[in-house]
């Protein structure tokens, strides 16, 4: 939280940031899924629908974590040199 508070200034918009997709994607997901491993003993004594749901939903945070690295690579990109030879 710190880095994305530092890497934050005024004269370029949160999205611009290529560091804050990366950094908001681990955050989501460590966050959303500490509980889930906390409690996992728990989960595995629990019914199958419980735990598919749970492992679901696990799924789910995933994808959002990876579109979230997907569109900060993206913006790493550099752009293409053309050539004046």
């Amino acid at each position: 939280m710190l880095f994305i508070l530092k890497q934050t200034n005024d004269e370029e918009s949160w999205t611009d940031n290529k560091f804050n997709w990366i950094n908001a994607g681990i955050l989501l997901y460590y966050a959303s899924c500490l509980f889930m491993f906390i409690f996992s003993n728990y989960l595995l004594s629990a019914s199958q629908a419980v735990n598919r749901l749970v492992w679901s939903i696990h799924d789910t945070i995933l994808i959002f974590e990876y579109i979230l690295f997907a569109v900060g690579f993206n913006k790493c990109k550099t752009q293409q040199t053309i050539s004046t030879y």
